[in-house]
């Protein structure tokens, strides 16, 4: 695919006589993206409630022209819109050599009291039922969209897991890198499916009905930039490698807020949070695999 133009799906602006459009989506699958051209699902503005930006996703074999992971944000953007500043939305790059892919959260230096989240992440914490691909508790995952179908779809369930007790953790570990993971398929108010042909229960992670379990992004990148916020306090983050812009995979900067239960960082370099970087309500961060407190 060659873009050397403008793709477009920006939220409405509603001034004085209500809140601005959120921004829309656009997903974008091609052998090789190529080209110089600009993506934008940024929020509508509104001085009672801007709009909040959309979703751009791009799974892609190769990239050219302009085009680079590192410097994605300079084509594609999920603004949240301006006046009354609305939460960021989401760029997920994701190419066919990776697993988990990269994701980018920036808000264009606007300060917002909004945050982007991925749905309602469960407020129970401990499973009441367990087969090999599915966990259950009577409406744990319910909540005002849609009745929680399939809200969770996408992202990972850890399904052993307790930050406070290392024997009840896969591998007796602080560490959230050895541990293994399962995507989530489909959900409904009580239970979570996981991907056809996992095994919750067996060797190597032996969960049983009673352990606690997380919800959790996995991701080979993971960038927070611009003032952006993004809120999961019961869920874990996960990174294999660090963040985008940096062009590495030694260095993590926070450049927003992240509200997240645990926070661990794949690579060997540090956690440097810049000057607008918070980890509000991160219980526990970690940027390597050997050092994890």
């Amino acid at each position: 695919m060659t873009h050397t133009g403008a793709i477009s799906v920006l939220g409405n602006t509603s001034g004085t006589n209500g809140g601005g459009g959120a921004g829309g989506s656009v997903w974008i699958t091609a052998g090789t993206l190529t080209g110089n051209g600009s993506i934008r699902a940024n929020g509508g503005w509104s001085n009672t409630g801007s709009g909040g930006g959309g979703r751009i996703a791009i799974h892609y074999g190769s990239l050219g022209g302009s085009y680079r992971a590192a410097t994605i944000g300079s084509l594609a953007s999920a603004y949240g819109g301006t006046g009354v500043v609305g939460a960021a939305g989401t760029v997920f790059l994701k190419s066919t050599t990776q697993t988990y892919g990269d994701l980018l959260i920036d808000n264009n230096n606007l300060t917002s009291s909004a945050s982007t989240s991925f749905g309602s992440l469960p407020t129970v914490t401990a499973s009441t039922g367990l087969t090999a691909s599915t966990l259950t508790n009577a409406g744990a995952f319910a909540n005002d969209i849609n009745n929680a179908l399939n809200q969770l779809v996408g992202l990972h369930l850890n399904p052993r897991v307790n930050l406070t007790t290392l024997a009840q953790n896969q591998n007796a570990t602080l560490s959230l890198m050895d541990d293994s993971y399962f995507e989530i398929t489909e959900n409904t108010v009580d239970r979570l499916t996981i991907v056809s042909g996992s095994n919750m229960t067996a060797a190597p992670v032996g969960a049983v009905a009673g352990d606690g379990f997380r919800i959790v992004l996995d991701l080979d990148n993971f960038e927070i930039r611009g003032r952006a916020n993004l809120s999961m306090p019961q869920g874990l983050i996960r990174v294999r490698e660090g963040d985008l812009s940096s062009d590495d995979t030694t260095t993590f900067r926070l450049d927003g807020t992240v509200s997240a239960h645990a926070v661990d960082i794949g690579s060997t370099g540090v956690w440097t949070n810049t000057t607008n970087g918070v980890d509000t309500g991160v219980t526990r961060k970690c940027s390597s695999t050997s050092a994890c407190p």
